[in-house]
């Protein structure tokens, strides 16, 4: 997602090395942009929304159930009223899904850094991961997917990590549903969820489930990290 001339079309198109689907007028996409990535040997489907004003509807419609936005801006003219604008509407369309900013680009030489070019388009570093990309030459573009899958991953962290310490039991879904303290039908629609994003291979029959490979690795590695900074959290201090 992104303003207008931002380069969305462009970014979908490079990751899916020009296969990919485009409902455009005139070059502006009216429509949709659609690819399909393989980020970390996952599936990773990719809707491109118009950035014009008069298509809200439209991308309420294409962003309804997203898992993550990676929110590209102009380098060269990071303007603040659209990007804002822009940003209000997904905010309140999407409030809780992982959000990266691509200062995008990178390679015409008047752009901005992309922290200073983010700065300008309303956005701090430390509010958001920022990466300065170029859809045209691909500059870092595998990178922006990598830390989006990531972002999205450890969002998920709660869930996986009771697949990945009961799933491989035969009859899990009832001990999986009791630990996320979830009723059976919700626990049932989460496990459907990931294996549709193939992060999970099921056996519904046996009723065990298996993380796929990376996300069983991103998972663990997740997990690690979360240790690793509660050990280092000062305990509190009481008088």
């Amino acid at each position: 997602m992104g303003p207008f001339n931002s380069g969305k079309s462009t970014f979908v198109s490079k990751v899916s090395e020009g296969s990919s689907i485009s409902i455009d007028r005139a070059g502006t996409t009216v429509a949709l942009d659609y690819a399909v990535a393989e980020v970390f040997s996952m599936s990773v489907f990719l809707f491109g929304t118009p950035g014009l004003k008069r298509f809200d509807m439209v991308r309420r419609v294409l962003s309804t159930g997203a898992d993550g936005v990676l929110f590209l801006i102009d380098s060269t003219k990071p303007y603040a009223n659209e990007s804002q604008a822009l940003f209000a509407e997904i905010k309140n369309t999407l409030p809780n899904v992982p959000i990266i900013i691509a200062a995008n680009k990178q390679d015409i030489p008047s752009a901005l850094p992309p922290e200073e070019a983010a700065r300008l388009a309303g956005f701090s570093k430390e509010d958001y991961f920022i990466i300065g990309t170029s859809a045209t030459t691909g500059k870092g573009i595998e990178r922006a997917l990598k830390v989006l899958t990531l972002a999205i991953l450890r969002r998920m962290l709660p869930v996986l990590r009771v697949i990945l310490e009961e799933g491989g039991n035969p009859n899990s879904l009832e001990k999986i549903s009791q630990k996320l303290n979830v009723p059976l039908q919700k626990a049932r629609l989460m496990l459907r969820w990931l294996e549709w994003r193939r992060v999970l291979s099921a056996d519904w029959y046996a009723q065990t489930f298996e993380l796929k490979p990376f996300a069983k690795q991103a998972t663990e590695i997740l997990l690690e990290i979360e240790r690793l900074r509660e050990e280092r959290t000062p305990p509190a201090v009481t008088f």
